[in-house]
């Protein structure tokens, strides 16, 4: 009874002796943090508790030689950059590097120099913040939570900057898409806002009223502007756009006015080709047919009829 009573007095000291012959050491934890970092490199989380417990270990860890060989490397690259890619090469480096020691603190020091150079801002707020786990030292502390302030206020201004520039491309791109509304040549489509196939009687509503009309020989009516003619099909609808003025173009850019050869370029070689006096006729097959007359002295296109 006695003997049973020293027993359960020494039991809470025979268990304590067994969890810690059972318990990590610190260099077996970092070990094994590390391993599963090098799994999963985006745990920041994991990535500030290897930081954290470096820092209590006594001695510090050694620095692996693979990863001075890597710190040399990115070094050299920072020294000799010129440019934001050059810069991004160091970087690159420096992350191999912390790969391999990711408790090296002075890794995510110079990381944050070079990803601020490369013009990286939330990367090197980043490696800043990890920077900032390690230390102990209360100046360094103050000055590196100005950096990260500062980087943060070039972020916000980057952004700023960003959504400005988006905002006036948005408008550009509309008022792009507006021109193409009005004066864009889609052969077999449309020509601005005249569309093959909408009715005749909405056409004045664009143009305005016609300046004259006459039916073809074969009774196809066709109402004409200064700039604009227009053939109708038996359910008077639009057939034919017959357009006389540089101001509506293709998105190439071929218009009344262009070298004929801009045409060939566009649609390759004309499938007919017929030729009366001064004026050269030539009928490209595009999508439908889109026909080109062109004044043979200049080379330079006088009308398009879009089908």
């Amino acid at each position: 009874m006695k003997h049973a009573r020293y027993l359960i007095l020494a039991l809470p000291a025979i268990l304590c002796l067994m969890a810690n012959s059972n318990a990590q050491s610190p260099p077996e934890q970092l070990q094994q943090l590390v391993a599963q970092l090098q799994e999963a490199p985006t745990d920041d989380a994991l990535r500030e508790k290897i930081i954290k417990l470096a820092v209590t270990m006594k001695p510090a860890p050694a620095v692996p030689d693979e990863a001075i060989r890597f710190e040399g490397r990115a070094q050299y690259a920072f020294n000799s950059a010129k440019s934001e890619a050059d810069y991004l090469v160091a970087a690159q480096e420096y992350e191999k590097a912390i790969a391999v020691a990711p408790w090296v603190t002075g890794y995510y020091a110079d990381l944050c120099t070079i990803y601020d150079k490369a013009g990286k801002l939330d990367e090197a707020k980043r490696n800043c913040s990890f920077y900032l786990i390690g230390l102990s030292d209360p100046d360094q502390i103050t000055e590196t939570k100005r950096r990260i302030a500062g980087l943060e206020f070039a972020i916000e201004k980057f952004a700023t900057a960003r959504a400005e520039a988006e905002k006036i491309a948005r408008a550009a791109r509309a008022k792009a898409e507006a021109e193409d509304e009005e004066t864009l040549i889609v052969p077999g489509e449309r020509v601005g806002r005249i569309r093959i196939g909408m009715p005749c009687s909405q056409v004045e509503q664009v143009l305005g009223k016609a300046e004259g009309n006459y039916k073809l020989a074969d009774g196809t009516p066709e109402y004409y502007w200064t700039t604009f003619t227009i053939q109708c099909d038996e359910r008077m609808n639009v057939r034919v756009v017959w357009i006389r003025s540089s101001k509506y173009k293709t998105k190439a850019g071929v218009a009344v006015g262009s070298p004929y050869d801009e045409a060939r370029r566009e649609w390759g070689v004309p499938s007919q080709v017929n030729e009366k006096g001064n004026v050269r006729v030539q009928s490209f097959a595009v999508r439908n047919t889109v026909t080109v007359g062109s004044d043979v002295a200049t080379g330079r296109i006088t009308f398009i009829i879009v089908f």
